[in-house]
């Protein structure tokens, strides 16, 4: 375990000509599998593309609580 928390939040919704060549649920970009891993302390999947999960208040406030909690 390390001695500090990581947690991903990832998109899943893929509206890029990219996302349709990967053959996993993806962001356009990224595949899901991809993003997660045994040792996060917690994952959430968001309705967003690759380019637009960053821009998002909803992640912004998600990434605070996390921060604060340890949890999304």
């Amino acid at each position: 375990m390390t001695p500090f928390l990581i947690g991903a939040i990832a998109g899943n919704r893929n509206h890029l000509c990219l996302g349709m060549l990967l053959r996993g649920e993806n962001d356009g970009r990224i595949e899901l599998n991809s993003v997660y891993y045994p040792g996060l302390a917690d994952f959430i999947t968001l309705p967003y593309g690759h380019k637009e999960i960053h821009h998002q208040k909803e992640v912004a406030e998600l990434t605070a609580r996390f921060l604060q909690t340890g949890h999304f």
